[in-house]
């Protein structure tokens, strides 16, 4: 839900015509204001208020307030209790609408500090199961899902060859060409200097294989997988510090040697998308370089290699970056998040040029800090929406979830803050039950967990 369309005015209005017109001529007038917008209405406009989710706060408190002064208003005893009816019904919308949205967080052990998060079908029962890989635990851990919107109890499995190695990130994909799902996991030790990831052969029963060591030719932390030369055999991305690299694979969970690119400058990367940025049919990639404050272009030429990198500079400490069409326009788009931005935590959104450039669109503060993001139409109005997880002290953003709810011209309304659990991290959005409307899962590293907030769909 997006917006909450209010029609108190023109209800009041037409209780006015019916109880007050017999006995007077007075006029009715109603003011109320918020930091954004004045509503008022009297009896000769007629005036219908849509409001922001993140307005509706204003209004409850206006219709509290215009209840309490409808009694000092002379008018007929009848018109005051219509007219007192009214408001009351419309207060009591305003809190159902802001109710509307997600649920309260259910909890789900895994392993220790979760830092990373992907959802497929792991058991091939079309239900959307969970996977995690745990920094300290160093391995993955698989939540199946029941499809109602709850899961089993979390089952582990060794993603790293030592217990000196931790778990960065991960992706799914069929690796073998078995039909089952697999997992390939980003590696590395305390100082997060190996150039190594792990393959883990799905068995289609929602367990895994041994985990296989193979060469990434990057210190990668994020991963990414598609098909970018064509053979349809899935192949790799991988983010790395001092060179990202492509690595193609066979399609019989071996890869070839990876090729490395240069995304940048030296710059850790927190962020990977994936996207035609310039309609020629072929997927790009798009990386975040934190330390350089840029974003990284690749454009691909289809056959598995890349043009070299172009660059566009950002603020300072981009962390994450989604990609989407925000704006309608046939183009995809990207939105940037900032751990640290002057201000706090922060959206960008740049908008694609048609060739692969962008231009800085927008600006959203989200708390005090937004890592990773997930783009999807969380309310079924047609536009895409993105939800982070946002640190705040404050009571209401502390440990959420943020929805920038999208207008569909590059712009968004918000944020609202949705309850989540102290110091979230990764977040996905997926259909975890049979309704329409994706919901979403997040990663809580300091309680070895994840939480999941069902979409409680619009008012």
């Amino acid at each position: 839900m997006r917006r909450f369309v209010c029609t108190v005015f023109i209800l009041c209005l037409a209780v006015a015509s019916l109880y007050g017109q017999e006995k007077t001529s007075r006029s009715i007038r109603v003011s109320c204001s918020s930091n954004k917008h004045s509503y008022a209405a009297n009896d000769a406009v007629d005036v219908t208020i849509t409001l922001g989710l993140a307005e509706i706060y204003d209004f409850r408190n206006c219709l509290i307030s215009v209840l309490m002064s409808v009694s000092e208003v002379p008018m007929s005893p009848d018109l005051r209790v219509h007219l007192t009816a009214v408001l009351c019904a419309c207060s009591f919308f305003s809190e159902a609408a802001l109710a509307a949205g997600f649920l309260p967080p259910q909890h789900y052990a895994v392993g220790k500090a979760p830092i990373n998060i992907v959802l497929a079908d792991f058991n091939r029962d079309g239900k959307i199961d969970i996977a995690t890989c745990n920094l300290k635990s160093h391995d993955v851990s698989i939540l199946l899902g029941n499809g109602d919107g709850t899961f089993q109890a979390s089952k582990t499995y060794p993603a790293a060859p030592d217990t000196r190695t931790s778990t960065i990130d991960l992706v799914a994909g069929d690796f073998n060409e078995d039909g089952n799902l697999d997992l390939v996991v980003t590696l590395g030790d305390s100082f997060q200097n190996q150039e190594n990831a792990s393959l883990l052969l799905g068995k289609g029963d929602g367990s895994f294989r041994a985990p296989q060591v193979f060469y990434t030719g990057a210190f990668a932390e994020p991963v990414v997988s598609a098909d970018f030369n064509g053979d349809k055999h899935l192949d790799l991305f991988f983010g790395g510090s001092e060179g990202s690299s492509v690595v193609l694979g066979n399609g019989d969970g071996t890869f070839q040697p990876p090729v490395i690119y240069s995304t940048g400058g030296p710059s850790r990367i927190t962020g990977v998308a994936l996207a035609d940025f310039n309609g020629d049919g072929n997927l790009d990639v798009a990386v975040a370089n934190e330390d350089d404050a840029s974003i990284g272009i690749l454009l691909s030429r289809g056959d598995g290699t890349f043009a070299p990198v172009t660059t566009l500079k950002v603020a300072t400490f981009p962390y994450y970056i989604a990609a989407a069409d925000y704006n309608h326009d046939g183009k995809i788009d990207l939105a940037l998040s900032f751990a640290s931005y002057p201000t706090g935590g922060a959206i960008d959104v740049y908008l694609n040029n048609g060739d692969a450039t962008f231009t800085l669109g927008s600006t959203y503060q989200v708390g005090t800090s937004a890592l990773y993001m997930a783009a999807a139409d969380l309310n079924g109005d047609g536009n895409v929406d993105l939800a982070m997880g946002a640190f705040e002290t404050g009571s209401r953003q502390s440990g959420a979830v943020a929805v920038l709810y999208g207008v569909g011209d590059g712009t968004f309304d918000g944020p609202l803050f949705y309850r989540a659990a102290p110091n979230v991290y990764a977040i996905v959005a997926g259909q975890f039950n049979t309704d329409p409307l994706p919901d979403i899962a997040v990663t809580v590293p300091g309680k070895d967990g994840v939480a999941v907030l069902i979409n409680n769909g619009p008012d």
